[in-house]
């Protein structure tokens, strides 16, 4: 069996039904006055209906139409048409409103039958007056909602008229009503968001009163003369309705329904819902003006959350305001910044706040599990911004760490230095109270399975699980305005620091030059005297340490001076450079044992950058590995790749470490009492080297043998 979609009901054309409903006529016309659509009933209503073009002499029956239409057809060719209505009187003196409007090039006039009295017509005036006063007087969207159900009901007579509310996951639930005594309440039931179709809920802000006055009449078909497509009815007022929509309202005991859209911001923010027990017609003006309500009533629930989000921004300014200049005047910037959750959380409500900043997280208020799951997942963003609400939405390891955070809402603050900040909401489980079980049932029918209303809409209790309290649109402001705070901040912080670091860089490797040469020379003239040999060797050994210094300084401020740093390739036998390299190690630190393994390789490299490379790397295996154990290094070439590998005995590099390895001045030895002296430089520039050759530098860790492996990937090209 074929699975099951709602295809039958969110592809089903409702803007072009072929049909209207039976308490009017339409009559659609190209610009040029021909007669391109007409309702089956036209004639019946209308009297001499045009078989091409338009004249005074059609329409008979209704005196006025034809001058009318034909009047709003040259107002459409000179494009000054808006939708307008006229009351027409027939010969049989029954009512018409007459509303025509223009859409796709196509004249549209529709004649609806009026059933209430001139009387009962304009009575109304005075409600609607005393309406709008009420609605604009009340302080808090749910007296609005309230204040508008209790006024349209008084209006219109509608058995109930409800105020619907729609969620961010387009689901919603009635917040207010006004009823019959005699009906249930129906206040706090949710209906899914399947209940309105994505096509239906177009239509809604297109077109945002629907009036429906029988359920039960069956619907006259639109004819077209000659082959025509069909007629885009999207707003007419009296296309009819679809077949599942009719069979809804029929399983809820409504003949007659009226819904009017609260459009916010081009958004369809929610609905009045009016219903009625028995067929119920209401005059096009009155509906006008129900119209013009939730447009006055959108316009105040959009002042209201405006000011409400107002009133927020100004209790969380201080907080802001305090935060951003602490961090301003910092002198350590990064550690305030991760210290900052409290802050943070005053400003946005949540359980937690997690802040990374380059691979460096807060004090925990997650799971180091969690944290350390959740910076590579933030890495492979390419959004600055993410939220979610509900464990099916987050993460996959949220399940397994999250210990019950089930919602986030996070930014960057610096893409560069992986620098986020991160609120984090708990699981917050809650009964909703639905209209009727909220899933869709099929049943099999004369045309196979279809989609099938609900059949009841008793009151269907349901637990929620999963779920934290939804971050309001407010909530989702507040944070942009906090990223661009933080923004501005980092990037200010992150530009005085770099040039005070290349500036730095630069002086100290100019300035230490001439006294590294002067005791360089020193210790050539100690060479010559007998007895000094300690002396000597202390000397050569930390001259040698303060001359890599100064070159690992030197190449950072090329580096952050965007110079880059230059390679000049030749023709270099890489064995017997790595084996001169070994030497050179075993005489300078003859406690350290190096074991080799070496092919006889060559291809094409600066022998001087590789060298200063490999002399990183033994570097690092002697200060990192075990006492005592060996240094291991092979050179190999596999599938015209060559490989060298140096390996040391030691304890695998926590994962947030990894993330910064090749980072500089990074500080991952600073409890190593054999590399206090260590600036973070070493792997960054040897990083950088390979990559000047179109080459790489991998970590790895060999579990089986609990070493540490550092492997440069080169493509060999002889």
């Amino acid at each position: 069996m074929t699975q099951l979609t709602l295809d039958n009901c969110d592809q089903e054309p409702i803007h072009t039904p072929g049909s209207i409903q039976p308490n009017g006529v339409l009559l659609g016309f190209a610009l040029n006055g021909d007669l391109l659509y007409f309702s089956e009933n036209a004639a019946s209503f209308l009297g001499n209906i045009p078989s091409s073009a338009l004249t005074r002499q059609h329409l008979e029956t209704l005196p006025g139409a034809a001058e009318f239409i034909l009047q709003y057809l040259e107002e459409a060719r000179n494009g000054q048409a808006i939708l307008i209505t006229h009351e027409l009187k027939a010969i049989d003196h029954k009512v018409y409103d007459l509303v025509m409007h223009i859409y796709a090039d196509i004249v549209i006039a529709e004649f609806e039958i009026r059933s209430q009295t001139d009387d009962d017509t304009i009575s109304f005036s005075v409600k609607v007056q005393k309406a709008l006063n009420v609605i604009r007087q009340q302080k808090t969207i749910a007296a609005v909602m309230q204040s508008a159900a209790n006024e349209i009901r008084n209006i219109t007579g509608f058995d109930r008229v409800m105020s619907y509310v729609f969620h961010q996951d387009d689901s919603g639930h009635i917040v207010a009503e006004s009823k019959r005594g005699d009906l249930d309440p129906l206040v706090n039931r949710h209906y899914p968001a399947s209940d309105i179709p994505p096509q239906a809920r177009r239509l809604y802000i297109e077109n945002t009163l629907r009036l429906i006055s029988d359920v039960s009449s069956k619907p006259v078909p639109v004819l077209s003369l000659g082959p025509q497509p069909l007629l885009d009815m999207s707003h007419c007022i009296l296309r009819s309705v679809s077949p599942i929509h009719i069979e809804y309202l029929q399983n809820m005991g409504v003949e007659a329904s009226m819904s009017i859209s609260i459009v916010v911001n081009g958004r369809l923010w929610g609905l009045i819902a009016c219903h009625h027990m028995s067929a119920k017609q209401v005059p096009y003006s009155i509906r006008m003006a129900g119209d013009v309500l939730c447009q006055i009533l959108g316009s105040t629930v959009n002042q209201l959350e405006t000011k409400a989000a107002a009133d927020q921004k100004v209790l969380t300014s201080a907080e802001r305001a305090q935060l951003s200049l602490k961090l301003v005047n910092s002198e350590d910037y990064v550690q305030d910044l991760l210290e900052s959750a409290a802050s943070l959380k005053k400003i946005i409500p949540a359980d937690a706040v997690l802040i990374t900043f380059n691979g460096r997280v807060n004090p925990l208020e997650v799971s180091p599990e969690l944290a350390n799951e959740l910076i590579p997942w933030l890495d492979s963003l390419t959004e600055d911004y993410f939220q979610f609400s509900s464990i099916q939405e987050a993460p996959h390891f949220f399940s397994t760490w999250g210990n019950g955070l089930t919602g986030a809402l996070g930014f960057s603050i610096d893409k560069n230095d992986r620098s986020w900040i991160i609120y984090l909401r708990l699981e917050k489980v809650h009964t909703i109270s639905w209209s009727g079980f909220p899933e869709k049932e099929y049943k099999v029918g004369p045309l196979g399975i279809r989609l099938t209303p609900r059949g009841s809409f008793d009151e269907w209790k349901q637990t929620i699980k999963g779920q934290c309290e939804v971050w309001t649109q407010t909530e989702i402001f507040l944070a942009k305005d906090l990223q661009l705070d933080l923004l501005k901040i980092t990037n200010a912080k992150s530009a005085e620091n770099n040039r005070l670091r290349t500036q730095l860089m630069a002086i100290l490797g100019h300035d230490l030059r001439d006294p590294l040469n002067s005791i360089s020379m020193a210790n050539q003239f100690l060479e010559r005297e007998e007895g000094s040999s300690k002396m000597r060797a202390r000397i050569k050994s930390s001259t040698g340490r303060m001359s890599r210094l100064i070159t690992d300084v030197m190449d950072m401020a090329k580096l952050q001076g965007g110079v880059g740093l230059k390679v000049y390739p030749i023709e270099t036998n890489l064995a017997a450079l790595l084996n001169e390299m070994i030497e050179e190690n075993r005489v300078g630190y003859p406690n350290s044992e190096i074991i080799s393994d070496i092919f006889d390789i060559v291809t094409v490299v600066d022998p001087d950058r590789i060298s200063q490379v490999i002399a990183n790397l033994i570097s690092n295996a002697r200060h990192h590995g075990e006492l005592g154990t060996p240094i291991k290094v092979s050179l190999q070439k596999k599938a015209e790749v060559i490989m060298l590998a140096v390996r040391n005995k030691g304890t695998e590099i926590e994962p947030e470490l990894t993330r910064i390895l090749f980072d500089p001045f990074k500080r991952l030895s600073k409890q190593n009492d054999r590399n206090k002296t260590g600036m973070g430089l070493g792997l960054y520039i040897s990083n950088q080297i390979m990559k000047a050759h179109n080459g790489e530098i991998i970590y790895t860790y060999d579990s089986e043998n609990g070493e540490v492996v550092f492997t440069l990937k080169l493509a060999a090209n002889n």
